[in-house]
């Protein structure tokens, strides 16, 4: 998406406006779950640590070129502003969130599952709301688009449903799947065992399911035991 809107002196890409739209709809179909399932007061105390996490996650890849361009900053500091920590920060990005996430659920004594379950459901959505906008401004790759979309959906059913054992099942799947359709682009730098950057990411994604399943299969034996 190259196309572009004028807003005065202000040029903005199409596909952030994208993004964007996509991320308030996400978050809409996250809070109304939110709000069916525990009252307003207890929805807000939830919200807050996920809004965190999110922010903190954009943040830590903005500025995450200086863990891996440490001497380009020093050297210029302005190139702070113009780059950002590209596949290698999202993935910093998203372990941090993972463990900020679960330090959260503990100090508000709730089932860790459950933030990753509202995280789902808001990435769930964001994800299929941003690709059907991709399809509608910009009617190329159709195959992959209307796999997105349609994955999106899928999965998003999957954390609705909110089954505890399935949540980080979910992740993990979510992650395979994104892996798999991202081969349908092809022609991509591989940078991780034949993977692209966003594959990468995805199969980072997949490993912290992984590791959260396995921690709480360990902390329910822990208590039958």
């Amino acid at each position: 998406m190259y196309e572009a809107i004028r807003l005065g002196p202000f040029v903005i890409k199409l596909h952030l406006v994208a993004l964007f739209g996509a991320g308030v709809i996400g978050y809409w179909f996250m809070k109304r779950f939110i709000n069916q399932t525990m009252s307003k007061q207890q929805a807000q105390l939830h919200l807050t640590p996920i809004g965190n996490a999110v922010f903190y996650s954009f943040i830590i890849w903005k500025f995450s070129y200086f863990i891996f361009h440490p001497f380009a900053v020093i050297n210029y500091p302005p190139t702070l502003l113009y780059f950002s920590g590209g596949y290698k920060g999202w993935i910093l990005a998203v372990m941090i969130a993972f463990f900020y996430l679960r330090y959260q659920a503990k100090k508000r004594e709730v089932s860790d599952y459950l933030y990753f379950q509202w995280v789902g459901l808001w990435f769930t959505a964001a994800n299929g709301s941003y690709h059907l906008f991709y399809l509608l401004m910009e009617q190329t790759n159709v195959l992959f688009g209307l796999g997105q979309i349609g994955f999106s959906a899928i999965m998003y059913l999957t954390f609705y449903k909110g089954i505890s054992d399935r949540i980080f099942q979910g992740w993990i799947w979510f992650g395979i799947g994104q892996i798999a359709l991202y081969f349908l682009i092809g022609g991509k730098l591989s940078v991780l065992i034949g993977l692209s950057p966003k594959q990468t990411i995805y199969f980072f994604v997949s490993l912290l399911g992984f590791v959260a399943l396995a921690l709480q299969k360990q902390r329910v034996s822990a208590v039958e035991s």
